[in-house]
Order: structure tokens, then sequence, then C-alpha cells
């Protein structure tokens, strides 16, 4: 061979290289979205934070993708919030076309890609980077626990290993020496257990957000004969779900099975566990950013109570001028009795905009009472 066609080769070969290292994205939509975020005690970096994340939204709902939204509130002040595609898509890169404050909005104008093919498949690192970023970059405590054969494993390798897999993902996480800790606690045990209010205490009390809880357990799966060796096969059932510290809430559950096989059940079952692990590390990093903030295909249910109504047929008003609020899904007057209105809603905004929303319908004078996670109580003055 010649030393021209060597070289020739060897440039293809690169070429090839570099084009197979890349990511392989799907159709590529462009649009151009406006967000908006509501200004709150004069906090304009959250409402502009709050404005980029509704045209994130936006712009993937421009691009024919469906969106849910929820929010996580801490102390009235907005955490981070949920960005749920319940198609297939994501926001590869955007740029700032304008932004402006006017009254209690921020308003934000961006021009944005959106990659119609999901973001496990196309194992775009840098819009993972980004949507984390747009959810608050929030911190990732782990207590999975495993099993194997009946035996409790202290030192769990599948939490270990998803653990690394978010790490490398670029997710922030709860300290590897607090967690050691933590996981011999009798309150991490009720947590992998299900319990949502241990999992929320412990997220609280060493500074996570979102808490993976749950188990990998391996059990026998029969065994087999290849030649003069007996295989002895295994089964990991994994079940984990991610708890919002901010609410209490359930926001997703994965739960799988991997088999694998060996010349003894333990060897089978810490290797079908790997696999389990491996395999629900990888959900977990690609898709737990969509779920911050709520549980997917779900919306925020808000109970609304209104006092100091003069009459019904107010109520009745009232009712139909929050139903053509934004974000509010769906109203549902629960009750009135004494000038007191109880209605439930349905939102896909946050519970403090919903509040200063009202607050600003011009055909009535409200004034908040008081508001939580999900209750609202105002009166008419």
């Amino acid at each position: 061979m010649s030393k021209f066609k060597l070289v020739f080769l060897m440039i293809l070969c690169l070429i090839a290289s570099q084009i197979l290292a890349q990511p392989l994205f799907g159709a590529t939509v462009e649009v151009e979205v406006e967000g908006y975020g509501s200004i709150i005690e004069e906090d304009v970096a959250r409402a502009r934070d709050e404005a980029l994340r509704d045209a994130y939204r936006l712009a993937i709902e421009e691009a024919g993708v469906e969106v849910e939204a929820i929010t996580e509130v801490r102390d009235f002040q907005v955490f981070y919030d949920q960005v749920t595609s319940q198609a297939q898509g994501y926001l590869r890169s955007y740029e700032i076309l304008e932004e402006d404050s006017e009254d209690d909005l921020y308003r934000v104008q961006i021009k944005g890609e959106v990659v119609q093919e999901n973001i496990e498949t196309t194992k775009d690192h840098q819009a993972l980077k980004q949507l984390l970023e747009m959810t608050g970059n929030p911190v990732v405590m782990v207590l999975v626990a495993e099993e194997n054969m009946g035996q409790t494993v202290n030192d769990s390798s599948a939490a270990n290993s998803i653990t690394k897999q978010l790490a490398e993902g670029g997710y922030q996480l709860v300290d590897a020496d607090q967690l050691k800790r933590i996981r011999a606690s009798t309150e991490a045990e009720e947590a992998q257990e299900g319990s949502t209010e241990a999992a929320v205490n412990l997220g609280q009390s060493f500074g996570a957000d979102v808490v993976l809880t749950g188990s990998i357990k391996a059990t026998e799966r029969g065994s087999y004969e290849a030649g003069d060796y007996t295989f002895h096969g295994a089964g990991a059932s994994a079940r984990v779900q991610a708890v919002s510290v901010w609410t209490g809430r359930v926001i997703e559950v994965w739960e799988l099975e991997e088999n694998d096989s060996a010349l003894n059940h333990q060897e089978a079952g810490r290797r079908a566990i790997k696999n389990a692990a491996q395999e629900l590390g990888e959900q977990i990093v690609w898709n737990l950013p969509y779920y911050v903030g709520g549980i997917e295909g779900e919306l925020s249910t808000v109970q609304l109570e209104v006092k100091e109504l003069d009459s019904f047929s107010e109520s009745r008003e009232l009712l139909e001028a929050v139903e053509n609020l934004r974000g509010v899904e769906s109203v549902n007057l629960r009750s009135f009795e004494n000038g007191i209105a109880q209605i439930d809603l349905e939102i896909e905004s946050k519970v403090e905009d919903l509040a200063v929303r009202i607050e600003d319908l011009a055909e009535f004078e409200l004034a908040v009472l008081s508001l939580g996670r999900e209750q609202l109580k105002l009166e008419v003055e």
C-alpha cells in the first residue's frame, strides 16, 4: 500500500471516529417563544429563572412535544420546578433574544433548537447539564437497599453504582461519608421500605432535595447444565422511588428486573443486582430532571379558600375569573357557606404565582391570608 493511501485511510478513520463519538440526534425544530415569571418581593433574579423555565416548556410544546409543569415551593419561595415531557423531546440549545420586566412580570424571549427525541436515547450530556441547571441543580440522596438470596448487603454496591452514575451525569449529591452513616440508621431502613416521611426527614437533615429510596433484591431462578458444569440462575427485582423533600410526594417510581447466571446462586445474584443497578441508574440519570417537582402526567392540586364573599353569585364569578387565569387547568366549587367558598384547583403553575395573579384580578379586591404547598387562603377586602 502506498504512503498516500495509508495517510488517506488514517484520515478517514479519524473522521469516522469523530462522527461516531457525537450523540445521534433526532429531527430538530427551531422555535421562538416568550416565557414569563412573577416578580415576588422584588426578587427579579428568581423571576428571571422562572421565565427561562417557562420558555423551556413553551419551546418544546411549540415543537409538538406535550409538556407538564409542576413546581416545588419552599418557605413560599420557588426552589426548583418540573419540566415533564410526556412525548419525546428536549431543548438542545437556546439564545436569549430579549428580556425585560413590567409591573409584576419578567419576560424573556428565546430562540431555541428542540430535538424531537428522547434525551436518554441521544445521550446529550450538554442538554442534560442545561436541564439540571434549569431545574435548580437539585441535590440527590441515594438510599437503595440490596438483598442477595435473602441476605442483606450492608455496603450496597447497587446504591454505589447509582450514585456513581448520577455523579458522572453532573448531579449534586449528598456527601458520601454522610451517606454511609445515614444508610445504617433505622430511619434509612424505614425510607427504603417506602416511608416518604422518613425520606423527607433524612433529606431535610442532610440538605437533599430528592431522595431515591427502595431496594434491589436477588432471588433464585433455577439452574441448568452446560457440559460438566451446573449454572445457577438469579433474578434481581428493583423498585426505586424518587421522593421530593419539599412536598413529600413520590415524584416517580422505577421498576425493572434483570437476570444472570453463575456457578453458584450468590454470584448469580450479585451479577443480576449489578445489571439491575446499571440499567436503573441510567434511567434515573436521564429522566429524573423531568420529574423534579411532581408526578409525570399529573397536575398540582390546590385547595383555595376565599372568605368574605357577598353571595353565591359572587363566588361563581370568582370561579370563572380564576378558571381563565394562566396556568389553571380546572376549577371545582366544593362548597359555599357563610360567605366562604372552598374551591379545588388543578394548576400547572406555581402556587405563589397563582396567588399573585388572583390578587391582581381587577374585578375583585382579594388579599392572601396564607399560602402553603397545596393550599391558598384569601379574603375579600
